[in-house]
């Protein structure tokens, strides 16, 4: 259960009510006094609802993610065109963001989404969206619409959208798929164990890592 404290209230001495905050949280708990003349009696019961300004999804951002983008700015940035100055100047047709809008010829190996024989239409609400992220979201649909990666849908069933930071304080879009992947048909090919693929860098000498979009 959340941790509540109570906040002194000196500007209104006269109110009938209690305020608690959550801990590291803006909602705050309004609990009503009950007025003197009214006494309870054994067995009676004092009833009250707590209810949320509105549903939000609070997973957006991590403690982590927050210290990451504080030491961001920090940083010096580097752009796409100076990495092309180092000694990558020769691949920059691989990360030409043209090539990147065009979709891979189909493959026998290509993702399916398969769904078990008792799969139903769920129904979905839809997560609140601040106005920037709505504007980040309409430029997401088109961006993806545009370059084929996704299509206008008439599906009896679909799932919410919403946005997490990533660490340089950019937005990423995210679908909550926990109702899908319920009902799919889960693929069981064993993956590679870590302690292996770390085996196999036995000898090397030149490692890179990459941010894919």
């Amino acid at each position: 259960m959340p941790k509540l404290q109570e906040v002194d209230d000196d500007d209104d001495d006269d109110s009938d009510h209690d305020t608690f905050v959550e801990a590291e949280s803006d909602q705050e708990t309004f609990i009503e006094d009950i007025p003197d003349e009214e006494q309870l009696e054994e067995g009676d019961h004092v009833l009250f609802v707590l209810i949320d300004s509105r549903h939000a999804i609070n997973a957006t951002e991590s403690k982590a993610t927050k210290m990451a983008f504080e030491a961001s700015k920090k940083q010096k940035q580097t752009s796409f065109k100076d990495i092309l100055r180092g000694p990558y100047k020769d691949f920059s047709d691989i990360f030409s963001k043209e090539d990147f809008d065009e979709l891979p010829p189909r493959k026998k190996w290509d993702h399916a989404i398969e769904l078990t024989e008792d799969w139903k239409p769920f129904p979905s609400k839809i997560y609140p969206l601040s106005q920037d992220e709505q504007g980040h979201r309409d430029e997401f649909i088109e961006e993806h619409i545009k370059s084929e990666r996704i299509q206008l849908s008439n599906s009896s069933m679909a799932s919410p959208f919403f946005f997490v930071k990533k660490k340089d304080g950019k937005l990423r879009p995210v679908q909550d798929y926990r109702k899908l992947n319920a009902m799919t048909i889960k693929n069981c090919y064993p993956l590679p164990l870590i302690s292996e693929l770390i085996d196999m860098l036995k000898g090397a000498k030149f490692f890179i890592k990459l941010d894919i979009h």
